[in-house]
């Protein structure tokens, strides 16, 4: 490919058409957003590519505790660990989440925070808000916490409601609009979509 030649491979797939903050809060100029989008997967479309991929998760969304887990075999791949999350939620962060993490989960993490070192804390944060392989921007931590703030007072329910307000009318078309696809083998928090979130979308195809 660096020569021009052509390489053989094919562009079927992408990975990810973002969806704003507004959009997922239905605030700002989320209307101007979602006529983007919509442009951005017209113009997908176009050119033969039909499968996108999206999430619709607040803030941060795929995010890891570690970036670099060493395996057995001598590889390294990301992990999340849901106690490190908590601890990084609970008292680096200092939000409440009581009604995120399961009491059980939060008395683990309120005994592993006094023993991680001060670097270890700072790894760990910066790790979770490091952004995905390629992002250009990494949040600081004061940042993290202003943009979560903006959800206070939405719900899951809130958020799931925006969701379809989102998806349904592009559901409806023509043009294959994206369609969430759900993983249960992730974690799932308040904030997070379940697998029968599906079901108040994928219906209107069918209409």
């Amino acid at each position: 490919m660096r020569d021009g030649s052509a390489s053989g491979l094919e562009w079927d797939v992408v990975e990810s058409l973002l969806v704003s903050e507004g959009i997922k809060r239905q605030a700002g100029n989320r209307k101007h957003h979602i006529e983007t989008y919509k442009e951005s997967q017209t113009n997908l479309h176009a050119a033969s590519i039909d499968v996108v991929c999206y999430n619709f998760m607040p803030v941060l969304d795929w995010t890891r505790s570690v970036l670099a887990y060493r395996l057995p075999s001598g590889t390294t791949c990301k992990r999340f660990n849901l106690i490190d999350f908590a601890v990084l939620d609970i008292h680096i962060l200092r939000r409440r989440s009581d009604a995120v993490i399961s009491r059980r989960r939060g008395e683990v993490a309120a005994k592993r925070f006094p023993d991680m070192s001060p670097d270890r804390r700072r790894k760990l944060a910066g790790n979770v808000v490091s952004g995905m392989p390629g992002t250009a921007e990494t949040l600081s931590l004061e940042a993290v916490r202003v943009h979560l703030s903006a959800y206070d007072g939405v719900s899951s329910e809130r958020l799931r409601a925006n969701m379809v307000v989102f998806v349904r009318p592009r559901a409806a078309c023509a043009i294959p609009w994206p369609v969430p696809l759900l993983s249960p083998g992730r974690p799932t928090l308040p904030l997070c979509f379940r697998l029968c979130d599906v079901d108040a979308v994928l219906p209107v195809r069918t209409r």
